[in-house]
């Protein structure tokens, strides 16, 4: 990875953690607006 965040997630990651990213970041509220197979699609508010 070229910085050193250690947050080199990847598709993985799943819901709770990258909800935690989110909150770390200064989001307000992040949710799963649609689930697939293959994908997540979240929305997240300031």
């Amino acid at each position: 990875m070229s910085q050193d965040l250690g947050l080199g997630l990847g598709a993985q990651a799943g819901t709770h953690r990258t909800k935690e990213v989110f909150e770390a970041a200064g989001y307000s509220s992040m949710d799963v607006v649609l689930s697939t197979p293959f994908n997540l699609i979240y929305q997240a508010k300031a």
